[in-house]
């Protein structure tokens, strides 16, 4: 049964997940991008962090109230969430103290926070009437023989009534620097997992509902945009990414990393480690 918050034996199993050995669709994506600044996040604090990073938590913290409050029978203000990003902002300062923040050309700490509260006025104007299910609902996927579980958390679990019927939607919150589009967004490999997980662990056979994936986006540009992109994944798309996994895994348990350069490496933490690679 799909509780409303999070409970101590939640808490208590998402401990001991992280624990043991397991994998997250956050290390996949991480490893698939550049090894090596897997390899070196397991192993050392980064030398900075991106502002980007630290804005994309302390968003993620404030959707999270307003669902919460929606699940609870409650309203969240404007100024609810703002105070949840505040804090969130402060938190995820904790996480890494005396690491310096590097923002982007014209970002300041001032009007990223300008920003949020923009992209929270678009948001709040643009939510639809929904049935909330589950906020940050864990989940531990079995993926195959020899590999460990898959652990991580579902933002949001809605159901949603249409001229077609009721839905079952599972949603990961985004945040973007530009408008996305269906090549330029997020990588849908998150949603597919979910989408394996609800599957086998009897949430979908629970509720006896279609499924719907979703990513809702909200764009960080001055005048902000809401984007809800649907990812309808095949049967060879789980297929493929299971058997993907199944090689990072053994990548991973052999060390087999390598600096692979790209757009990311602008906001990465760990550049004077890299460029000491394969001596680090």
């Amino acid at each position: 049964m799909i509780v409303a918050t999070q409970s101590v034996s939640q808490q208590q199993e998402q401990q001991k997940n992280a624990d043991k050995p397991h994998l997250s669709a956050s290390q996949i994506e991480t490893f698939t991008t550049c090894s090596l600044k897997w390899w070196l996040s397991r192993r050392h604090a980064p030398e900075r962090v991106a502002s980007t990073l630290r804005f994309g938590g302390a968003y993620h913290k404030a959707k999270q109230v307003y669902y919460q409050g929606r699940l609870e029978g409650r309203d969240v203000t404007h100024a609810q969430m703002m105070t949840a990003y505040e804090t969130a902002w402060v938190n995820e300062a904790k996480r890494y103290p005396g690491i310096p923040v590097v923002y982007g050309k014209k970002e300041t700490e001032e009007n990223l926070r300008d920003t949020a509260g923009r992209m929270f006025e678009a948001f709040l104007g643009s939510v639809q009437p929904a049935e909330v299910i589950a906020v940050e609902e864990p989940f531990e996927i079995f993926i195959a023989d020899g590999l460990p579980p898959l652990v991580g958390a579902m933002d949001l679990i809605e159901i949603r009534t249409t001229e077609t019927g009721r839905v079952l939607w599972i949603v990961d919150h985004k945040s973007a620097a530009k408008r996305p589009t269906e090549r330029s967004g997020p990588h849908k490999d998150q949603l597919v997992w979910y989408g394996i997980g609800v599957a086998r662990n009897g949430i979908l056979k629970q509720f006896g509902l279609p499924l719907g994936l979703r990513f809702d986006v909200v764009t960080k540009t001055k005048t902000p945009e809401v984007i809800s992109l649907e990812v309808k994944p095949t049967r060879r798309d789980a297929e493929r990414l299971i058997a993907r996994t199944g090689v990072i895994w053994k990548a991973m348990q052999a060390e087999a990393v390598w600096p692979t350069a790209g757009w990311w490496c602008a906001g990465c933490g760990y550049q004077k480690r890299c460029e000491k690679w394969p001596k680090v």
